[in-house]
This record gives structure tokens, C-alpha cells and sequence, in this order.
């Protein structure tokens, strides 16, 4: 909820952009939710609900287990702990 009040002023204000600029950049997520809702009803009709957030849960967690393998610091840079 906070992009919603948040992301328009930095858009604007610290990256510049303009009205309609920042209106394309807002409207991405809910353009990507659009594209993506029936495929993955179809997705977890046909296999489960379970099985479909595994699998998300596998699919996320690969950067984690990417940056121990290598020896890296996920959180380097971004101030985390």
C-alpha cells in the first residue's frame, strides 16, 4: 500500500519524471496483474493450491540459495542485517 503513496513522489520528485511518465511506471503491476490472473487460476485449478506455492516458494528462494553457494551477502548493500 505504501508504493501506492510513496512511488508517485519519488517517480516525480527524486527521478524526474513526469505526469505521464510516472502514470506509465505505476501502471506496470497492475498491467502485469492483469496478463497473469487467468493463466494462474488455471494453474492452480489444474494443480492445487499447495503445489503452486511450493513451487513459487522454491522459484523465490533461489537467489538465497544462489548468494550462499558463492559465498555472498544478500543483504550487502542494501543496510540489512
Amino acid at each position: 500500500m505504501s508504493t501506492l503513496v510513496v512511488g508517485p513522489f519519488y517517480l516525480s520528485g527524486a527521478l524526474g519524471l513526469g505526469t505521464v511518465q510516472t502514470g506509465l511506471v505505476m501502471s506496470v503491476g497492475p498491467d502485469i496483474a492483469v496478463l497473469t490472473g487467468a493463466p494462474a487460476r488455471r494453474l492452480i485449478d489444474g494443480l492445487g493450491s499447495v503445489r503452486v506455492i511450493v513451487a513459487e516458494l522454491v522459484a523465490q528462494s533461489g537467489p538465497y540459495w544462489r548468494s550462499i553457494r558463492d559465498g555472498g551477502d544478500l543483504c550487502r548493500g542494501t543496510g540489512g542485517v
